[in-house]
């Protein structure tokens, strides 16, 4: 089981998740569900990465699981990448 802060964005993230998907056909309110969402899986990532020496063997998982997802071609899109660098409040998705 995760840090509970951890645990807790990753709810975060499953209700934003829900949320887009019930505001699809209203452009305004899924543009800041997504906003919402981008932004609580980017503090997942930064709550992730202080995670390994919590737990033991979390640092090996962890770091196998980001050399697998390197290899993901979706994960390389330069618009995901932007996306996921990008703060919400500073420049929101369009």
């Amino acid at each position: 089981m995760p840090d509970p802060l951890t645990h807790d964005k990753l709810e975060e993230a499953h209700y934003f998740l829900h949320s887009l998907l019930f505001t699809i056909h209203h452009p305004d309110e899924f543009r800041w569900n997504l906003n919402a969402f981008l932004q609580t899986c980017r503090s997942i990532l930064y709550l992730a990465h202080s995670e390994p020496g919590k737990r033991d063997g979390f640092k090996v998982r962890y770091e196998s699981a980001d050399a697998e997802l390197e290899k993901v071609p979706v994960i390389k899109c330069d618009r995901l990448s932007k996306l996921r660098r990008t703060r919400a409040d500073a420049q929101p998705v369009e």
